[in-house]
């Protein structure tokens, strides 16, 4: 299923337990302390922002080390241009390591540029 799908799925889950929850009385028993149906949603909502927020950080970080993987393959080819271009832009910084704490200058003195 597409990610849509999918969200408009949780959506209409979440309707549906609100609804029934609303209908069955004002307050639900969570452990030994009576809470509201606002706030059971609001939680739930609060964990699903959390969910988005770390998918989001984690898929940034993917982008940011493809760019420096990049960058690095530019310097071990002795892609001048190329490195100014990504340094100019600001996609990376002169000093972006890899996976293995390589940086652009280690491998462009590799390969011997």
């Amino acid at each position: 299923r597409s990610y849509k799908s999918k969200a408009l799925g949780k959506a209409k889950s979440r309707t549906s337990y609100a609804k029934s929850a609303m209908s069955s009385s004002s307050a639900i028993s969570v452990g030994s302390t009576r809470t509201s149906v606002s706030t059971v949603l609001r939680r739930m909502y609060a964990t699903d922002l959390r969910l988005v927020a770390d998918k989001l950080r984690e898929d940034e970080a993917a982008v940011r080390q493809d760019l420096v993987c990049d960058f690095i393959q530019h310097a071990a080819r002795g892609d001048i241009d190329d490195l100014k271009a990504m340094l100019m832009k600001g996609d990376v910084l002169v000093d972006d390591a890899d996976y293995d704490r390589r940086t652009a200058l280690h491998l462009a003195v590799c390969a011997g540029h």
